[in-house]
């Protein structure tokens, strides 16, 4: 008899557990939240108000001081030019000065050439619609190396703005879709990230080229649009 009853004892606390462990298990069930992720991307496209020109001035000589000073004459020249067309002192900027002398081995004997001298300036236009205009007038001037030129868009806030609200409406309508399509409704948002591009410039890169004063030419610049890219991950609540 008691033995009845020490069994009857342990089966009550074993079916006590398990009604314990699947009312867990059933709440654990309804806090889980159906939920849908999507990407959207909005893009607009601005037209640059500014322009970025990079170029040097590359000189050589058998010694430092005639390389230097011949560098120097030149550069001067260059940005007096660039000044007397338009561009302010302070949109001028000494970007890289370089001393170096060039070396050369010949069957294992090294032999020491010229003295180079490379002064590469930096200037800001923000009319850009003569950018190639000035890259003429400081070519003339003495300037031997055009490494690029870059457009970009000095105020992208409000662009960036209307990206994010095309973009934030294209996740929204696909998730809609996605939703409707399974029978569920779209609910809260629960998580939201930004992926943007901040690359609001395009340049045009001449591979330093080296360039010939004495040739007669007038370059070409196409502008263009620049395009602003943000692309958003969002995941909704399913109702």
């Amino acid at each position: 008899m008691k033995k009845n009853k020490y069994v009857y004892f342990l089966l009550s606390i074993f079916t006590a557990a398990m009604i314990m462990v699947n009312s867990c298990a059933i709440q654990q069930g309804k806090n889980q939240i159906r939920s849908v992720s999507v990407s959207g991307t909005g893009t607009v496209y601005v037209k640059p108000d500014k322009a970025v020109i990079e170029l040097a001035v590359i000189t050589a000589g058998n010694d430092v001081k005639t390389a230097t000073e011949e560098n120097a004459s030149k550069m001067t020249k260059v940005q007096e030019a660039v000044i007397a067309a338009g561009i302010q002192k302070n949109k001028i900027t000494t970007q890289n000065y370089r001393i170096y002398q060039e070396n050369d081995w010949n069957k294992e004997k090294h032999i020491a050439e010229n003295y180079k001298v490379s002064n590469e300036v930096t200037i800001i236009l923000s009319t850009i619609d003569n950018a190639g205009s000035i890259i003429d007038i400081a070519i003339r001037a003495g300037a031997n190396q055009l490494s690029s030129l870059s457009f970009e868009t000095t105020d992208s806030i409000n662009a960036t703005k209307q990206a994010r609200i095309l973009a934030v409406k294209q996740a929204e309508e696909t998730a809609r879709i996605l939703a409707s399509s399974t029978g569920a409704n779209l609910g809260k948002v629960l998580t939201i990230a930004e992926d943007a591009d901040n690359s609001n410039f395009r340049t045009m890169n001449f591979a330093s080229k080296a360039l010939d004063a004495e040739e007669n030419f007038s370059t070409p610049v196409s502008i263009g649009a620049e395009k602003i890219n943000v692309t958003v991950h969002i995941t909704y609540a399913l109702q």
